[in-house]
């Protein structure tokens, strides 16, 4: 975890992990994760972790996500209510109704306006089967 600005202790730490012929790269890296650090705490957001290959690249491989993340992902907030038939109270009658509702197909039923035959054409319309 990354708590302030790189220091001389994760720099050289860094040094003693990579070989001597990935140094460029390794400082290169070290110039992008300063800027990251310093872009991180500009926009408000939480701590992040990183580590360090032996070629001298730097990874970050987890960051604490800020609330205008979540909101761009469309993450859903704590307070929806996922499961909102279970505040429903009927009673057997009025269970009985919705289900045989929802059972009603437009062949044992009243057929919707949408579904009626159109008149006047000189062939029907083909409509799915049920």
């Amino acid at each position: 975890m990354l708590r302030r600005m790189l220091d001389r202790q994760v720099i050289l730490k860094c040094h003693l992990f990579v070989p001597v012929w990935f140094w460029p790269v390794l400082w290169h890296s070290l110039m992008r994760l300063q800027a990251t650090i310093l872009l991180n705490r500009e926009r408000g957001g939480g701590s992040f972790a990183w580590t360090v290959d032996r070629t001298g690249i730097i990874r970050i491989t987890w960051r604490a996500d800020s609330p205008e993340d979540r909101l761009a992902r469309g993450e859903i907030f704590h307070d929806v209510e996922r499961e909102p038939w279970r505040r429903l109270t009927l009673d057997a009658p009025a269970r009985a109704v919705i289900f045989a509702l929802a059972c009603l197909r437009p062949e044992t039923g009243p057929v919707p306006a949408h579904d009626r035959p159109v008149t006047g054409l000189p062939f029907q319309p083909v409509r799915a089967p049920p």
